[in-house]
């Protein structure tokens, strides 16, 4: 076999492989065999035609046959013998077979890159101090309440932020109804019995505005300018008018700090309750302040180590990145519309991430083969519970799914990145 290596690009090369007659004389030999057994030629009886005969009538099919079975082999074997673990197969071309002259055919693949690894040992970084005020404390306080509040109907007060107001209302731009303007956005033009939330996510822009202060059995009138990106095109830049009837108030109630509120946080006082805030505060301070702290040992890293990388693991990163962040804005309530407007910023924004990360990987990776980090099948287990427990599932389950997806070797990798950027904030010179 004769193996001969091109460079093709930044980690990218084209390997020619073309073997002897001799090499592949015993599988041809073998297919031809077969389709002697099993073909039929106009003629003859199974498995009695001539093996002239037979190759002059499946040519092709044994020509694809000894391709579909020769070329895997003798590609490994080429790997194997260049010494080359390839990060991905771009592509098999120019694959060319006959008996009387072997197999050739060209892979382009993509190689991990070759980089001079930075010092990484005693990397300065400036530690920040977590510190907790009472206003944090009493914002936090007041954030508990708040999830154990609960709404009360309220009919004579006056509508304020957090308020739960219920309205019928309906819209005109000019003369010309707003449903006539937008046919496919309805809950802009009217609503019965519709209820909102003030101070929170407004269902018209600016909208607010015009409700606080008012009382239950107004109507209200507002002038509603739809901005320029709005997400409904048929309305961006204009403005409308809105007649809305208030009809019903709940106000939210918040609870008592008795001894039933503070049996659920299993205290006895709310001092006590006060000073568990303060202790969870200070901790996520410092949980942060650690991720803040190897984020920069990172960014020291990638500043240190500039070096080509594999463009198929960028792009595979990348569309990863990009499918992450499409759902999270999703989940924020996005439309499809503005989901459109901001795919090229979505994509611009993930393809550089998608870099950085590649390179960090590759950087944390090579430290972690020098200093001789690992992972565990129990972390690994550690980490599919904790992740399991989020998701509402199994471990066993998740492990599955990730097993099905080729993506607890990823797993696995971001935990050997995780305890590596460990050990060099531990190693690093902290002031």
């Amino acid at each position: 076999m004769d193996v001969k290596m091109e460079d093709a690009g930044p980690c990218r090369k084209l390997m020619h492989v073309a073997t002897t007659v001799d090499e592949v004389r015993e599988d041809y030999e073998e297919l031809l065999s077969w389709f002697r057994k099993g073909g039929r030629v106009p003629g003859f009886r199974k498995g009695k035609a001539p093996t002239k005969v037979i190759e002059a009538q499946y040519r092709k099919d044994l020509t694809e046959s000894a391709k579909e079975r020769l070329v895997p082999r003798f590609y490994r074997e080429a790997l194997e013998e260049q010494g080359i673990t390839p990060v991905a197969i771009v592509g098999i071309q120019d694959v060319e077979f006959a008996k009387d002259t072997g197999l050739a055919f060209d892979v382009m693949i993509d190689v991990p890159p070759e980089f001079k690894l930075p010092k990484y040992m005693k990397i300065s970084v400036k530690r920040n101090a977590v510190e907790v005020s009472d206003d944090d404390v009493q914002k936090a306080f007041d954030s508990v309440l708040e999830q154990q509040s609960r709404f009360e109907d309220d009919d004579e007060g006056t509508l304020e932020d957090g308020n739960l107001v219920k309205l019928d209302y309906s819209g005109v731009c000019g003369e010309q109804p707003v449903k006539e303007l937008a046919p496919d956005a309805p809950e802009l033009d009217d609503g019965k019995d519709f209820w909102a939330m003030l101070g929170q996510r407004e269902f018209l822009p600016g909208v607010d505005a015009s409700l606080l202060g008012a009382k239950v059995g107004d109507e209200v009138k507002a002038e509603i300018t739809f901005p320029e990106d709005f997400a409904t095109e048929a309305l961006r830049g204009r403005t409308a008018s809105y007649t809305l009837t208030i009809k019903a108030r709940r106000a939210r109630k918040l609870p008592e700090v008795n001894e039933e509120f503070l049996k659920m946080f299993e205290v006895d006082s709310e001092d006590a309750l006060r000073q568990r805030i303060r202790d969870d505060i200070q901790q996520n301070g410092e949980q942060q302040e650690q991720s803040r702290l190897k984020s920069e040992i990172g960014n020291h890293l990638l500043k240190k180590a500039k070096f080509d990388l594999p463009q198929s693991l960028v792009q595979q990163e990348m569309e990863m990145m990009v499918r992450s962040m499409v759902e999270r804005i999703a989940m924020q309530g996005a439309s499809r519309e503005q989901l459109e407007q901001q795919q090229a910023q979505i994509v611009e924004s993930a393809t550089e991430a998608s870099k950085e990360r590649v390179q960090l990987t590759y950087i944390l990776s090579r430290i972690a083969d020098k200093e001789s980090i690992t992972v565990s099948d129990e972390e690994v287990d550690q980490r599919l519970a904790t992740m399991a427990a989020g998701y509402g599932m199994t471990a066993d389950k998740l492990k599955s799914e990730l097993e099905k997806r080729n993506a607890l070797e990823r797993l696995q990798s971001d935990i050997r990145d995780e305890k590596t950027l460990d050990f060099l904030l531990e190693n690093a010179k902290v002031k």
